[in-house]
C-alpha cells in the first residue's frame, strides 16, 4: 500500500492508470455509439484482475441504463456463451476491459470477436490490437501498454540511479487511446457518430 501518489512512502513507486475511470468511459463511448442499446455482455478473464472493478462497472452501467450480463473466460476453455444464456436475449453489444494480448491469450479476443460477428453486434475492447483484428472489433479505448511498460522502465532506471522509491511520485497515466474501426461498424450497419470520430486517435477505414 502507498500513502499517496505524490509521496508513496516505504519502498514502493511505479505507474498507475485507473481501470475504474476507464471502464465507465468505455460505457459512455458505447452509449454514444448505440444510443438505444440496453443489454451488454461483459466478457472477463477469470484469471485477471477485473473482478475488483466489476462493482464499479455495474454501478456505471446502471446509471447509463445498461443491463450487464457477465460471461467468464479462461486460458484453456476460452470464451463461449454458456448453455442457457439465450434466456437473457440477444445482447446489443459485447464489452471487454481485459488486456488479452498482454495476457498472451489472443485466441480469447478472437473468440469474442467471432461471437460478436455471429450475433451481429459491435464489440468494445481495451487494446487497439483487438479493434484491428477485423470482424466486429469496433472500438478500443485504454492505455497503450507498450508505453506503460516504457514508463515503468523509466521509473526503475531512476531507482537504480539512486532515487528512493518512497520519495518518487507514482507516474499517473494521462494518455488514453481511442481507436475506431469504421469498416467493422459499417459491416454491421452502424454509423460511427462524427463526435466519436473527431476524438479518435486512429480510425480504421
Amino acid at each position: 500500500m502507498i500513502k499517496d501518489f505524490a509521496h508513496p512512502g516505504g519502498n514502493t513507486t511505479g505507474v498507475h492508470y485507473s481501470q475504474l475511470e476507464i471502464g465507465a468511459k468505455r460505457l459512455e463511448l458505447l452509449r454514444e455509439l448505440l444510443p438505444g442499446a440496453r443489454r451488454v455482455t461483459v466478457a472477463r478473464y477469470l484469471a485477471g484482475n477485473e473482478s475488483e472493478t466489476l462493482p464499479h462497472l455495474r454501478d456505471a452501467a446502471s446509471r447509463m441504463g445498461f443491463e450487464i450480463v457477465e460471461i467468464g473466460a479462461t486460458w484453456s476453455s476460452g470464451f463461449a456463451a454458456p448453455p442457457g444464456s439465450a434466456v437473457y436475449g440477444k445482447p446489443d453489444a459485447i464489452y471487454s476491459g481485459e488486456p488479452w494480448m498482454i495476457y498472451g491469450v489472443e485466441h480469447v479476443a478472437d473468440q469474442i470477436i467471432r461471437f460478436a460477428a455471429e450475433q451481429r453486434i459491435p464489440s468494445l475492447f481495451w487494446e487497439a490490437e483487438a479493434a484491428e483484428r477485423g470482424g466486429t472489433g469496433t472500438v478500443a479505448y485504454g492505455v497503450n501498454m507498450t508505453r506503460e511498460l516504457g514508463r515503468a522502465a523509466d521509473q526503475l532506471a531512476r531507482v537504480l540511479n539512486g532515487a528512493k522509491p518512497g520519495e518518487l511520485a507514482v507516474d499517473i497515466s494521462a494518455e488514453y487511446e481511442l481507436v475506431v474501426n469504421r469498416k467493422a461498424a459499417a459491416a454491421l450497419g452502424i454509423t460511427i457518430p462524427g463526435s466519436l470520430l473527431a476524438r479518435a486517435n486512429r480510425v480504421i477505414e
